[in-house]
């Protein structure tokens, strides 16, 4: 069971929609995220690190390991990540980053967007040969049906349902 979206769905959105993901995520303890390449660290000397800007193709997938006020060197929000092979931490600025969030972070954010607050209804159905899981809630404008948005066996993982859902809403 997949658990989390990739780093090639987060690419599926804009940058407005990843902007919007970013204002409906509430960082915790242990959260995986996503830091592009290009993205500048703080360490733990108050200096700025440009390791990860060498190649477009090269990018930062960690868990999150505290959350800070603000960052030594930005003073803006930011989030500490482990620096493998060493014992200390990278400071990533909140706005830099994006969650890889999970089934239950979901769940949550299309709760929070139902004009009732309740869970969403989820199905599994199968239909002319294809097995598909079909995310269903009310938005607050408007009904919202996964059904109608997947093509044949694109949403055979409930994560990968779920995030079609939280999409449409961005």
């Amino acid at each position: 069971m997949k658990l989390r979206i990739d780093t090639a769905q987060l690419n599926e959105l804009s940058d407005a929609q990843k902007q919007r993901l970013r204002e409906l995520w509430d960082p915790q303890y242990g959260d995986a995220i996503f830091v592009p390449a290009g993205t500048r660290f703080g360490d733990w000397f108050g200096k700025w690190k440009d390791e990860l800007s060498d190649e477009d193709s090269v990018c930062y997938i960690g868990n999150v390991e505290g959350i800070g006020e603000e960052s030594e060197v930005s003073k803006e929000p930011c989030l500490l990540l482990p620096e493998y092979a060493n014992d200390s931490y990278l400071e990533i600025m909140i706005k830099d980053c994006l969650p890889l969030v999970s089934v239950g972070q979901m769940i949550e954010i299309l709760k929070e967007y139902d004009r009732y607050n309740r869970l969403p209804r989820i199905t599994h159905n199968y239909n002319s040969g294809n097995n598909y899981i079909d995310v269903e809630f009310y938005g607050k404008d408007r009904f919202i049906s996964t059904e109608n948005l997947i093509n044949d066996n694109e949403c055979n993982e409930l994560c990968d349902a779920l995030w079609q859902a939280v999409k449409e809403i961005l």
